[in-house]
């Protein structure tokens, strides 16, 4: 994790220098390129993209971009193996322990409460910090098309620009947005942004993984990368965007045989799960 933020980090300022992960004076540094020059970085997140997909199904535009760029041979996710503290820990470089954030619904003894999606707004769930803080910190704008933590104000700040989750928003709507704010006057202009797509995970839950709902999924997020494609290349950026789409877990197929049910050994009713306590 920490390499990759590394890597978004040395992309984002060029060669003049690397950001700190630590905390760092609200005044830019020297090496920090925000000029018509500087490179921009996006980063995709597609939630269930298990890493064998693009090559099951028909993904024409992930399917150049990894032939064309680099492609990681696959993934092991933080643990638990869950969206929110996979796509938190991509954020910050972090593991769960130290992030706070061990569970979709994470439960906070101090606060005697689980953390719901009506909160996902208050500071003290999320620990730790992610690119975007120090991306902020390092003056350089960013913006937030849906990720896990952009809304709540993490060391003081957030993105620049930013929505609260829309679970239902139209992906051609997001990837719209990100067009919008990338056809910004260059003063403006965010150099990090961040999308996110559900679909998938939402195909695999619902139809299991390697359904014919799946390789739909997949084949939907894949037209509209085309379409956000294109639109970066009217506006002249395909040159100074750098695209990075990643995951947080995949799934796989598996028998019930092997499973162990808990209520054969104990009370479900005598324990807090927070998953089902809201």
């Amino acid at each position: 994790m920490t390499r990759i933020l590394g890597l978004l980090m040395m992309a984002l300022l060029g060669l003049g220098g690397c950001a700190s992960m630590q905390p760092q004076a609200s005044a830019p540094p020297a090496s920090a390129k925000t000029g018509g020059d500087a490179p921009i970085v996006l980063l995709i997140g597609i939630d269930g993209l298990r890493w064998d997909a693009i090559d099951r199904n028909p993904a024409p535009t992930l399917r150049a971009w990894a032939r064309h760029g680099v492609r990681a041979q696959g993934l092991i996710p933080v643990m638990p193996s869950v969206t929110f503290v996979n796509f938190y820990s991509i954020a910050t470089g972090l593991y769960a322990n130290h992030t706070g954030v061990v569970s979709n619904t994470t439960y906070s003894r101090k606060l005697g409460r689980i953390m719901e999606r009506q909160t996902h707004g208050e500071s003290v769930w999320w620990g730790g910090e992610p690119i975007w803080v120090t991306a902020e910190k390092q003056g350089i704008t960013t913006a937030a098309m849906f990720w896990l933590g952009s809304e709540a104000k993490i060391a003081g700040r957030r993105p620049t620009y930013w929505y609260p989750y829309e679970h239902n928003k139209p992906k051609a709507e997001r990837v719209q947005q990100i067009l919008d704010w990338l056809a910004m006057p260059e003063a403006k202009r965010p150099h990090l942004l961040t999308l996110y797509f559900s679909d998938v995970d939402t195909a695999e839950h619902r139809y299991g993984p390697e359904s014919p709902q799946e390789a739909a999924a997949i084949m939907d997020v894949d037209r509209n990368l085309a379409a956000l494609k294109a639109g970066i290349a009217r506006l002249g950026l395909e040159k100074r965007v750098n695209i990075i789409v990643v995951s947080d877990h995949g799934m796989t197929k598996v028998k019930p045989e092997p499973m162990i049910w808990l209520d054969d050994y104990i009370n479900l009713d005598e324990v807090m799960v927070p998953k089902f306590a809201s």
